[in-house]
């Protein structure tokens, strides 16, 4: 989690402030870091905590009703959607501490309002892409497992390893780009500092 915290510090500071790594790794900045780390930590915590919570008993109710795992991906959607648009929308809390500007919870709703339409574009379209990179793993897994779930072999475990890590670089990647962009176009401040 901490190297996830210093890639995604270093992409924010290359992008954004044209902070070049040192040597083949990215800089090493001790307080972004760790800031980055724990917001990541808690910040999902609402961002996609309200929604779950939403959604949690039309879920339970489907389950209840043995339905067909088609119906509780299509009812979730609009809770991913929502989480989605919740996380883009205070992206800028997390981007903030990365270049060391911090903006906070309220600031960054206030900053991001200008782009909350768009922004519900860009959740369905990143809850449709992060849908599609599970069912992706989901589909793959299966054709490398026997009938019991162990793997068919060593190589095989190792090749299914390798594209988990693939879709997560690529996740990353896509979302590390969209905050940095959110964080380049939110409204400027203009709220003086003694009401932050």
């Amino acid at each position: 989690m901490i190297g996830t915290a210093w890639s995604a510090v270093g992409w924010h500071r290359l992008t954004l402030m044209d902070e070049r790594p040192a040597q083949a790794l990215p800089r090493w900045h001790t307080q972004p870091i760790l800031g980055y780390f724990v917001v990541s930590m808690f910040l999902p915590l609402l961002t996609w905590g309200l929604p779950a919570l939403a959604v949690l008993p039309v879920l339970a109710l489907l389950r209840a009703l043995d339905a067909p795992m088609i119906l509780t991906e299509i009812a979730a959607l609009p809770a991913g959607v929502m989480a989605i648009w919740l996380s883009l929308r205070l992206s800028p809390v997390q981007v903030s501490r990365a270049v060391q500007n911090p903006v906070h919870i309220a600031e960054a709703f206030r900053r991001t309002a200008r782009m909350s339409r768009p922004l519900w574009g860009v959740a369905l379209l990143g809850g449709l892409f992060l849908g599609a990179l599970i069912k992706s793993q989901m589909l793959v897994t299966p054709l490398l497992t026997d009938a019991e779930g162990y793997y068919l072999s060593d190589t095989v475990m190792f090749l299914d390893g390798t594209f988990l890590w693939a879709t997560f670089i690529l996740f990353f990647l896509v979302t590390i780009s969209i905050f940095n962009t959110i964080y380049r176009h939110m409204a400027p401040d203009t709220e003086p500092a003694e009401n932050r």
